[in-house]
């Protein structure tokens, strides 16, 4: 299917749809010019919470400006979900582990560090300022999983106390920040699980 989408999407690109450009411009709004990495980075694995459940977080009327990350960035993350889909192929063999790690903790690592190179950012406007506590969330789950794959591919069983504060962070951190949520949790949680399994 999200083949199917993706072809639909690059033919709509053709004709002059501007499907794929509201995301970058609506950044550039609200940095007030070029959008800096650290702030896709981000954005790139978030989505807004769905099923009207934004109308329960935050009292919306029909003057609400709609300027947030919230409203730029796309229904789903095409990121998160190859980042998830990878995660299940590692689990799913030695040889996939030994395949698909690297890209794997190359994306937990980019998002671990995230957070520092965005803290500036996020000062510089009101319209930020809401994701600090979302690009924290996402630092301390990166750091999980990378700690979760550490341990998969050294074959080191984690402590209790490891396992257990994972389970609680992921806990933690999987509730709207901002009216979003971070979507890469499902493969961290795979991760995590899959470290407190080993024997």
């Amino acid at each position: 299917m999200y083949r199917r989408l993706a072809w639909i999407s690059r033919n709509l690109d053709s004709v002059g749809v501007t499907h794929n450009f509201i995301y970058p411009q609506m950044l550039e709004r609200m940095v007030q010019g070029t959008v800096p990495e650290s702030l896709l980075t981000l954005g790139n694995i978030v989505e807004s919470v769905k099923r009207l459940g934004r109308g329960r977080l935050r009292n919306y009327t029909s003057l609400t400006p709609m300027n947030r990350l919230t409203d730029a960035v796309p229904p789903e993350s095409d990121l998160a979900r190859v980042f998830n889909r990878n995660v299940d192929l590692a689990l799913a063999s030695p040889a996939g582990l030994r395949e698909k790690a690297p890209e794997l903790r190359l994306w937990l690592t980019r998002w671990r560090d995230n957070h520092e190179a965005l803290k500036p950012v996020l000062k510089q406007s009101f319209l930020l300022f809401e994701l600090e506590p979302l690009s924290a969330n996402v630092a301390s789950l990166a750091a999980a999983g990378l700690e979760a794959l550490d341990c998969l591919e050294s074959g080191r069983k984690p402590p209790e106390s490891w396992s257990r504060d994972s389970a609680a962070l992921i806990n933690r951190v999987n509730r709207p920040e901002a009216e979003l949520l971070i979507v890469v949790i499902p493969g961290v949680r795979n991760l995590v699980l899959a470290a407190g399994q080993i024997r």
